[in-house]
């Protein structure tokens, strides 16, 4: 934050390490734009100098934090202000990235930190769940940054982890990117570890348990079984009610994840 072009702690470490710590650091600080995830490191002894690669915002960096903190104002006034529970701003705060932003990595700088979601509207995975932990820890939601892999093809992949009264959730808002007109889905909202699991590898330790809040547990279209989901549709049509009409579920046993 003071701008120094290189840290010194008292205590020996390997490179690893040190890439880990900058990596944390970063994923709890997502207003810390100007720094990359790279860093250098030199040892003496019991201390380590770690040195910090900044990207081209720390030339104007005043410049670019007035800029976020516009747009983090907008978006305030026009989807936040007046929300009073934590789960309302995080839905708040989700549909309004994932219905703007578009997955773009073609500016490296931009697209890995909050700046290219929250001032070009363009970002990737770590750039847009840093641009919401961001809006969330602003706006009084505790969020961090949680690293690992999509579990499909062994990519790296970011997302975010959010308090919502004692309970951590997980939250992927690039894996929900709006797809259309309308609100933006919400299937990778509010998981715990196990749902989450299906999709993504988690490189820490989890720490979500609860699912207490996903949007389907809540709707009550969550289901363990393809055959309690039939059962419940077919409720639903013969129900007081035939023109409603379920079509949105998270089965267990489909094993991918989707719903």
């Amino acid at each position: 934050i003071a701008m120094d072009d290189s840290v010194v702690l008292k205590r020996a470490m390997d490179i690893d390490t040190c890439g880990s710590l900058v990596e944390s650091v970063l994923c709890d600080n997502p207003q810390i734009f100007w720094i990359d995830g790279g860093c250098t490191l030199t040892c003496g002894g019991n201390v380590s100098t770690v040195g910090l690669v900044k990207n081209r915002f720390a030339k104007d960096k005043e410049r670019a934090k007035e800029l976020i903190v516009k747009n983090a104002e907008e978006i305030y006034r026009k989807h936040v202000e007046g929300l009073g529970s934590a789960l309302d701003i995080e839905l708040a705060v989700h549909d309004a990235l994932a219905s703007r932003v578009a997955y773009d990595g073609t500016d490296k700088d931009g697209a890995h930190s909050i700046v290219g979601p929250l001032l070009s509207k363009k970002g990737v995975c770590d750039g847009i769940s840093k641009a919401n932990s961001f809006l969330l820890n602003a706006f009084g939601v505790e969020s961090s940054v949680m690293t690992g892999q999509d579990r499909k093809d062994g990519s790296g992949h970011a997302w975010s982890v959010v308090r919502l009264g004692r309970e951590w959730y997980h939250e992927d808002v690039t894996y929900d990117l709006g797809k259309g007109p309308g609100t933006p889905p919400r299937f990778y909202l509010n998981m715990d570890d196990a749902m989450i699991g299906r999709t993504h590898l988690q490189r820490a330790a989890g720490r979500c348990r609860s699912r207490r809040l996903n949007p389907y547990v809540m709707s009550g279209t969550y289901f363990r079984t393809e055959g309690e989901a039939a059962r419940s549709i077919v409720a639903a049509r013969t129900a007081a009610d035939p023109c409603r009409d379920v079509f949105d579920l998270y089965v267990e046993e489909d094993g991918d994840g989707d719903g």
